[in-house]
């Protein structure tokens, strides 16, 4: 299967009506999904798998991957207020667990499902990147690594002209 998508999450804002909210992105299976509240002061909480329910679709006839789904916050109770969101996240292992032997039988199905899985963790890194700072190309001289914690404890992060 191709993925032909950068999305691997969604960040759906509560309305104080909606308990339903899609996603649109490979999931693969519920154990790769995260669920994360933030109130309205933008407190986020990681939310347990007991306390929403989690629906993959189903792979389509001749694919590998179901795409998309459903997340159902809160399973009672009032629903997410406005000022208050849900994000939706493919959280994927950073592991290799195909082994294809030398003379061995092949299963296409299962390169391209190890090929699809390692594009899936390059867009996760790639999305944790983008939120990192990062110093211009252009920054010559400049390092990039900070001081040990120790002598950073009490300081702010600042810049001068160079």
């Amino acid at each position: 299967m191709t993925i032909s998508t950068q999305a691997s999450s969604v960040t759906v804002a509560g309305n104080g009506s909606t308990v339903a909210f899609n996603f649109s992105f490979i999931a693969g299976t519920a154990s790769n999904i995260v669920v994360t509240y933030v109130n309205s002061t933008g407190t986020a909480t990681v939310l347990s798998s007991s306390q929403y329910t989690l629906v993959i679709n189903a792979p389509v006839a001749g694919q590998l991957w179901g795409v998309g789904g459903t997340v159902t916050y809160p399973i009672s109770g009032s629903p997410i207020a406005a000022g208050t969101s849900i994000t939706i996240q493919r959280i994927l292992p950073l592991t290799q667990v195909v082994s294809i032997s030398n003379q061995g039988d092949f299963y296409p199905d299962v390169v391209e499902r190890a090929l699809d899985t390692l594009c899936m963790e390059l867009q996760q890194v790639a999305t944790s990147s983008a939120l990192a700072l990062q110093l211009n190309p252009t920054s010559v001289g400049v390092s990039g690594i900070l001081p040990p914690s120790a002598q950073l404890a009490g300081q702010l992060l600042g810049f001068n002209k160079l």
